[in-house]
């Protein structure tokens, strides 16, 4: 009788996971997977020095040529580069809408610029790979698989295109050249995950650079905190009451 107790038992327990089982299979088929749309273009990335210092300017050329049966997207496409580490952890990333647009590209051609990158603070010496993703920032579910390189399986839009090397730059916090920014209004106290730092801004945040006693570039990097948004913003640059720059961050992860 105990016996007979126990295999009903073990059925009914068995019925359940399998009914967990299936439930969590119909979870995941239900997220929205991104979708490759095949493109008939190919990439070549070259960059101008095998090994990058932090905290410096790395230039990359990009030549994209267009396949017989290239046909331009209905939207404006960007270029999403990414550096990450051999475990695939993101290092930094940056996007920009090639020169000219996708749209006005045609079948059989070929495309060539080339792109600036600022290279942020690292601590260690680190071999980067640079991934690119093609997007349609108004359809960010879309991703177009390049003809050559291709990804893995998982993520066939994910095209490997070049790696360096990343070394750290001699005394970074200590160079001359660097102006000094004080912070003027808008800024948050310090907050401090391990070794990251950070500061959060208000809506308009002013500051200004002192020692800067040259023609220099500026660069910024952050991140937007999209929980607490409604819509994708737009960050304005300006300088000297002048506008400088205007766009948004990236659409999955805020940063910029």
């Amino acid at each position: 009788m105990a016996n007979a107790r126990l295999t009903k038992l073990r059925g009914i327990l068995l019925v359940a996971l399998l009914v967990a089982a299936l439930s969590s299979c119909a979870k995941e088929e239900g997220k929205p997977q991104p979708k490759g749309v095949p493109l008939d273009v190919k990439l070549s990335v070259t960059s101008d020095r095998e090994v990058a210092l932090t905290d410096s300017l790395l230039t990359m050329s990009f030549a994209w040529e267009t396949g017989p049966t290239f046909v331009p997207p209905k939207g404006e496409l960007w270029v999403h580069v990414r550096f990450v580490d051999k475990s695939g952890g993101l290092l930094w990333e940056t996007s920009h809408v090639p020169e000219p647009p996708m749209l006005k590209w045609r079948p059989s051609q070929l495309v060539q610029y080339n792109r600036t990158f600022y290279v942020p603070p690292i601590d260690a010496e680190k071999t980067a790979q640079v991934l690119v993703v093609l997007q349609d920032e108004k359809a960010p579910n879309v991703r177009f698989v390049l003809s050559a390189p291709k990804g893995g399986p998982d993520a066939p839009w994910l095209a490997p295109v070049a790696r360096l090397k990343i070394r750290p730059r001699p005394s970074l916090l200590e160079s001359p050249s660097r102006a000094k920014i004080v912070l003027i209004s808008g800024f948050y106290p310090v907050e401090q995950q391990g070794k990251l730092q950070w500061r959060w801004t208000g809506k308009v945040a002013k500051a200004k650079l002192e020692r800067l006693n040259k023609r220099g570039i500026l660069f910024l990097s952050g991140q937007v905190n999209l929980e607490h948004l409604n819509t994708l913003p737009t960050i304005t640059v300006s300088i000297g009451g002048e506008v400088r720059a205007s766009f948004s961050p990236d659409r999955d992860t805020g940063n910029f």
